[in-house]
């Protein structure tokens, strides 16, 4: 199980100082190398049971997916995205003409306050969360000016 996908593009937050609201929510994500891994060694155990819930072991906030630091000087006035509305419009688009618009969608999944439980995962599929921390994939990828 996967949450839907979500690459937050550093450049373009920073590019419009671009910022997530309300920034308390948790936005339990997945490294690309996490999956990878997850995949592989579920290939080769096949007796594990399924469903597996793959997510990174820490947890985000809307907070921390705009981009701060060396490099990254802010702008005066920030571009606040409240991910709440974006979820109302994208439910209020599908209802009116039978669709949603995937930007909206998009963003809508980010209203989604979640934390998963992903321990049994790790352990089932022996993979060592410290090789995924948060120093190691998201902090030394998003420190990093593009």
């Amino acid at each position: 199980t996967m949450r839907p996908p979500l690459a937050p593009r550093k450049d373009a937050a920073h590019a419009a100082d671009t910022r997530l609201a309300p920034a308390a929510l948790r936005q339990h994500l997945v490294h690309i190398e996490l999956l990878v891994r997850a995949v592989a060694q579920a290939v080769m155990r096949p007796a594990v049971a399924l469903p597996l819930v793959v997510a990174d072991p820490f947890v985000l906030t809307s907070a921390d997916l705009v981009p701060s630091g060396a490099g990254f000087p802010r702008r005066a006035v920030p571009l606040v995205l409240d991910v709440r509305a974006a979820a109302a419009a994208s439910a209020l688009l599908a209802r009116v003409v039978g669709a949603g618009s995937l930007s909206l969608d998009a963003l809508a999944v980010l209203a989604l306050d979640n934390e998963f439980e992903v321990a049994p995962t790790f352990r089932a599929l022996d993979i060592d969360p410290h090789d995924f921390r948060r120093g190691a994939t998201f902090d030394a990828y998003w420190a990093v000016p593009s």
